[in-house]
């Protein structure tokens, strides 16, 4: 598995949230301290739902990408962020976010 986290701008102001996990691998977390404070993401996949717990620090944006190749291709993906739908796009085998994340503390459930 990838980390997951990467900075996408000089002193973290920018980063990639891509956790690439093995179909086999269920759950995983991690945290980056930053330059900004701590960086995490958590996830628990299961055969229909992909769920990341995801931290933020202040004065940082965020690009989240879910792993939509850990599901049959042939099933209607969904996102939804701290419980609301959001708009998202194919990236190859990601399903990512439209919009970028602020600082704060949020849960992305990807249903398939």
């Amino acid at each position: 598995m990838s980390s997951g986290l990467r900075p996408l701008a000089d002193a973290w102001r920018r980063v990639a949230i891509r956790p690439l996990p093995a179909k086999a691998l269920a759950s995983a977390s991690i945290s980056v301290l930053t330059l900004r404070g701590p960086l995490a993401l958590a996830f628990a996949a299961t055969p229909a739902s992909f769920v990341a717990n995801i931290t933020v620090p202040g004065n940082t944006l965020a690009q989240l990408c879910l792993p939509r190749y850990l599901f049959d291709e042939a099933a209607a993906c969904a996102v939804a962020l701290d419980g609301a739908a959001v708009a998202t796009r194919a990236t190859g085998g990601l399903l990512c976010l439209d919009k970028d994340l602020g600082a704060g503390v949020y849960a992305a459930v990807m249903r398939c």
